[in-house]
């Protein structure tokens, strides 16, 4: 695990939204830029970096790609840092 990869995709404040839409369930980009009011080029390059930290996975049915938060990467993360700060 990356932790700095992953730290630096959730230091994004459009991105922690992104991540909070998602948490909801899977949604398209056009979903998420017209409930974020961002342009679907911003929101795809945002997707880019969140996808390529595994915190989010797509999946593409026909022609629109679906994108869902990772949970289990993001339980990595908090198993990670409660281990690296010594936090119970």
């Amino acid at each position: 695990m990356d932790i700095c990869c992953e730290f630096k995709a959730l230091g994004d404040p459009a991105r922690l939204k992104i991540l909070r839409l998602l948490s909801r369930g899977r949604l398209s980009v056009g979903v998420i830029a017209q409930r974020l009011r961002l342009s679907q080029p911003t929101v795809s390059h945002h997707l880019r970096i969140l996808r390529e930290a595994n915190l989010v996975t797509p999946t593409k049915e026909g022609t629109t790609v679906y994108y869902a938060l990772d949970k289990k990467c993001i339980a990595g993360i908090c198993c990670c840092v409660k281990t690296q700060f010594g936090v119970e």
